[in-house]
């Protein structure tokens, strides 16, 4: 089962989140992306990815956000309190406040890169990643202690449809954890970026 396909008729008009409305749940993306991180390395740190960045020699930068043994998600999130979470069951590190300014694919996926974060390799997440923040049952659907102020809106992922749907992305709605894809130039969604 595929998820339905929602175009947007008029972008600069809709809320965030509004052109995903009514999409239907799709179970076999949910199980890739439970499978997918079985095999995500742990690389979420705080520090710059560069080991011989001396730039800010007397920070504290040597902490590094690992994987838990066991699947121990008690405390799955850590505030590294330079405005990113550390996930512990996958091993990224996140934006904690996501981007409020509406944006196309395109353009969402450039402010990632560009990030004004600390450390390097800032990228738009992909559905799995992305997927793996809904917490089912909550409004919005995600973790509002780790992420506060999570807008109850649509979110993009760097995940495109296979041609012939190629102009399209996966994106997730925060509002109740609905899955669905956009027009990457015509959609006006949210963002938050992972490294």
């Amino acid at each position: 089962m595929h998820p339905t396909i929602i175009h947007s008729k008029n972008p600069s008009s809709t809320p965030p989140g509004e052109n995903m409305r009514g999409i239907e749940r799709t179970p076999r993306l949910a199980r890739l992306c439970r499978l997918s991180f079985l095999v995500v390395a742990a690389g979420c740190a705080n520090e710059s990815d560069s080991p011989t960045d001396q730039s800010d020699a007397g920070a504290s930068t040597g902490r590094k956000c690992e994987q838990l043994d066991g699947g121990d998600t008690s405390e799955r999130f850590a505030n590294n309190q330079d405005g990113t979470v550390c996930d512990h069951v996958t091993g990224l590190t996140w934006e904690q406040e996501a981007n409020e300014t509406p944006a196309d694919w395109e353009s969402a996926a450039k402010y990632c890169a560009n990030a004004p974060l600390s450390g390097s390799g800032w990228r738009m997440p992909s559905f799995d990643e992305l997927a793996s923040l809904v917490k089912k049952g909550t409004r919005p659907s995600i973790d509002i202690e780790a992420f506060p102020g999570t807008p109850r809106a649509a979110f993009w992922s760097s995940t495109i449809l296979e041609p012939p749907l190629d102009n399209e992305a996966y994106a997730i709605d925060f509002t109740d954890g609905a899955e669905g894809s956009s027009l990457r130039s015509a959609a006006s969604l949210l963002v938050r970026c992972v490294r």
